[in-house]
């Protein structure tokens, strides 16, 4: 009433005088009307909820993938993950309260072109982006029993069919199959390597040097009872592992003296293979290798950026040939698993990571020459030490083993004296 005591008060948010009872009538706002400020009810508002997200972006590769997220949020916070495309789909964790984790899945990117997308949860984004299918990127995997385990045929499937090309597996450790730790064939070699070639995979051998404890040739020797059969025509290279494990870091060792114990491996192998394998470490172990081994041997090297696609330095290499970018990856329920990419075409994968087909040519390189005399004469070219089966057919159809041909200085001459009793004869070698 007029004349009593009273009290004026303005109420502001952040320094901007506001309605403190907000509006909740019928039409136009008046108190906005009249001061241009929108009313809020400072009164019934809830305590507010923060959301936060780690990380807050993931990039992908052209294949389907998945990935995870943390949801961090006050208890009582509710909240809602959606996607804002198609190609992205939640998994588990679309909704929950508190505390939480996301699973999405990215569908394979068969565009030209990077994408990007994005999974809100309640205003707070986080980014996915996914390069496109290019011809100049070969992607594939590597796996071992402490990692993955046995992995089933339809697995393998799967990781075919999500875009992969290539698999490497974990054939040996050390220099016998004794403890299990130190020394041991990797239980799930002989499976996995089959089961990956089965479903349509450029599959390979790797093993694990124990540099500290044994000596170079015995592990070469070891590894090729392991893993020869693999390491022949069709398949990807072998490669040696250098990393720190339980029995032994390697950077123990002086540079000279690695450098020696790794000349020996490869050259073991080589002699014994006819085949020169990869180095496998990761970027951080470059610094324990020598110069020289950059000019003798191809680089397959891990930093997990995540991104296939990464700026990687890797002095004293000039440039790696394959780049481990990933050992989070998950396809076809295998989680988690590592992700490589050899840059470079389809050929050129070929020329640079699998191990040639015997190629047939006449005596010397040249043209194929008829039979002379009774025989037949042609030359067979391979990595030296491979064993190579020639078969004969007179139709195409039915194949027989025709002679065995042991690879000396990269050929061998094939001589059949059986042409008199065929009018015609095809040849090829078998795998």
């Amino acid at each position: 009433m007029p004349g009593s005591p009273h009290l004026h008060f303005e109420v502001r948010l952040n320094g901007v005088p506001v309605d403190p009872y907000g509006w909740s009538g019928v039409g136009v706002d008046p108190y906005k009307t009249s001061t241009g400020v929108e009313s809020i009810n400072l009164w019934n508002e809830s305590p507010g909820c923060t959301y936060l997200i780690s990380p807050v972006s993931r990039s992908h590769g052209s294949s389907a993938e998945s990935g995870t997220f943390t949801v961090t949020a006050g208890a009582g916070c509710a909240w809602t993950a959606t996607p804002s495309a198609a190609w992205i789909t939640i998994n588990s964790g679309n909704s929950g309260s508190g505390n939480g984790t996301v699973s999405y899945s990215v569908s394979a990117n068969t565009g030209g072109g990077i994408r990007t997308g994005t999974i809100n949860v309640q205003g707070t984004a986080f980014t996915i982006s996914q390069s496109g299918v290019s011809g100049n990127r070969i992607y594939g995997v590597d796996v071992s029993s402490i990692g993955q385990g046995t992995i089933t045929p339809s697995q393998w499937t799967q990781v075919k069919n999500s875009g992969k090309s290539f698999a490497w597996i974990r054939a040996s450790k050390g220099n016998a199959d004794s403890d299990g730790d130190c020394r041991f064939i990797d239980p799930t070699f002989y499976s996995n390597i089959n089961n990956a070639k089965a479903a349509g995979l450029t599959a390979g051998a790797y093993h694990v040097g124990n540099v500290v404890q044994y000596s170079a040739t015995e592990e070469a020797d070891f590894f090729v009872s392991v893993a020869g059969d693999y390491i022949k025509p069709g398949h990807l290279r072998p490669v040696l592992d250098l990393e720190s494990h339980s029995c032994g870091d390697p950077a123990s060792l002086s540079s000279s003296a690695l450098a020696a114990w790794v000349d020996q491996w490869m050259s073991e192998v080589r002699r014994l293979t006819g085949v020169t394998p990869i180095i496998y470490c990761n970027q951080s172990f470059l610094v324990n290798l020598e110069a020289s081994a950059a000019q003798k041997y191809d680089l397959w090297v891990a930093k997990f950026t995540e991104n296939p696609k990464s700026s990687v330095a890797v002095t004293p290499w000039s440039d790696w040939t394959t780049f481990q970018y990933s050992q989070t990856g998950s396809l076809g329920g295998i989680s988690p698993i590592d992700l490589n990419v050899f840059r470079g075409t389809a050929e050129e994968f070929q020329n640079r990571l699998v191990i040639p087909m015997p190629q047939i040519t006449g005596i010397g390189g040249g043209a194929i020459q008829p039979p002379s005399n009774g025989q037949f004469q042609f030359e067979v070219s391979a990595p030296s030490q491979q064993q190579v089966i020639l078969q004969a057919s007179d139709d195409l159809a039915t194949w027989a083993d025709a002679g065995t041909l042991i690879i000396v200085n990269g050929k061998a001459t094939f001589t059949d004296s059986d042409v008199a009793a065929h009018p015609k004869r095809f040849y090829r070698p078998k795998l």
